[in-house]
């Protein structure tokens, strides 16, 4: 199946980046791939990926007879999102067979250590399916060897500076973010209070924050404007800090950059760690946020 896999995650990438190919330009495509074994894509061969893709992806594949006979993915632009998972599982594909091609000379490559990919994923997410309860012991690192027993139900994952995080409901109306690499113990449960799930979705639970940490999903989004050095303003443009940021100002000396997010512990952290490339100019409390922590870094240097 693994093989398999490859072969379906193939034709989805190879429409998705086309936009609009015909089956003899997948078929050539195909026979200079990776994963040729030197049997050319036959028609029934290629309806079959075709229909395993769109039920794995969740896609339709179309063909538009009267352009030509060109296969395309309804709703491309959707999918192209950076937040949608699909998008995602493409991108460490390729990373992943660009891997597995280089083992020899995997002395050359460093890669991130990923500590809470493999606590839990698979349990979580078939959870999260089918519709069951989740029980596990969480240690919070704040907490010095307190352990806590938690039973709730799942409604998503998130992965944020190498570490995933389970959006979670517990009772009928409480939100609670865990981090997968403090939990131990985790088993699926029937939901047997039969507890309705929340309508929230980590895309709409996160859309107006940065990061992780919330303490207050009631508030409204503030306009943030930060002023940016011309080297850093270019690492902006190539990874936007968030989904709302506008470059609403550029010149030879620096950036000007807005964003409608609400502040937290995290897109705090994340400006103080790029040091002089970033000077916050709105709001006020924000700056003086961000001064005293500096003051206060200062102070611990005895400067």
């Amino acid at each position: 199946m693994a093989s398999k896999l490859s072969h379906y995650i193939w034709l989805f990438d190879t429409i998705l980046h086309n936009k609009r190919i015909s089956q003899k330009e997948i078929e050539k495509k195909w026979e200079l791939s990776p994963f040729y074994d030197g049997k050319k894509l036959s028609r029934s061969t290629f309806v079959r990926w075709k229909e395993t893709a769109e039920e794995i992806f969740d896609i339709n594949i179309e063909c538009d007879i009267k352009g030509g006979y060109c296969y395309y993915i309804e709703d491309n632009d959707k999918i192209n999102k950076d937040n949608d998972l699909r998008v995602w599982l493409l991108e460490n594909y390729h990373i992943s067979n660009i891997l597995n091609s280089s083992i020899s000379i995997r002395d050359k490559i460093i890669t991130e250590n990923n500590p809470s990919a493999k606590n839990f994923l698979f349990e979580i997410t078939t959870a999260i399916k089918e519709n069951s309860a989740l029980e596990f012991t969480y240690k919070k690192y704040v907490e010095k060897d307190v352990e806590e027993t938690i039973y709730g139900l799942p409604l998503g994952l998130k992965q944020y500076k190498q570490r995933w995080y389970m959006l979670f409901q517990k009772g009928t109306d409480t939100i609670r973010i865990y981090g997968l690499d403090r939990i131990s113990d985790l088993k699926i449960v029937p939901n047997a209070e039969n507890t309705p799930k929340m309508d929230i979705t980590p895309a709409t639970y996160w859309h107006n924050y940065y990061g992780i940490y919330t303490t207050n999903t009631d508030k409204q989004p503030d306009e943030v404007k930060l002023k940016v050095s011309p080297r850093f303003s270019k690492f902006l443009h190539s990874l936007p800090l968030h989904h709302s940021q506008k470059e609403v100002e550029t010149n030879e000396d620096f950036s000007i950059f807005t964003y409608q997010l609400c502040i937290e512990r995290d897109f705090i952290s994340e400006i103080l760690s790029n040091g002089t490339d970033i000077e916050v100019l709105e709001p006020q409390s924000l700056r003086d946020e961000v001064s005293t922590t500096i003051r206060k870094m200062l102070g611990k240097y005895e400067l």
